[in-house]
């Protein structure tokens, strides 16, 4: 069973409403609304959720980050230094 799976289980099963839910959880209740009708769910909320009913999030098999290249964020070709932010922005 995925996670997905197990998250819409314990959410059905836990006989309370979607925003007791939300307010136990910190998981705001449109974000359980819209998973709960078959949309994806953000890491930061799922992690919230399989915390509060006792699941636990894994890794699933595949490239471990330090093997993954990382992105270009120049637009330069292999260049992998960071854009520079003006300080106007940076302020902001």
């Amino acid at each position: 069973m995925t996670i997905e799976e197990q998250l819409r289980t314990a959410i059905n099963s836990c006989g309370i409403s979607g925003n007791a839910l939300a307010k136990v959880s910190g998981v705001s209740q449109s974000a359980i609304s819209r998973f709960m009708t078959g949309e994806d769910i953000r890491l930061s909320a799922a992690s919230k959720l399989t915390e509060y009913f006792g699941l636990e999030l894994t890794k699933k098999d595949g490239p471990s980050p330090a093997s993954v290249p990382p992105r270009s964020t120049t637009g330069e070709k292999g260049s992998t230094k960071p854009k520079a932010r003006s300080a106007k922005k940076a302020i902001k």
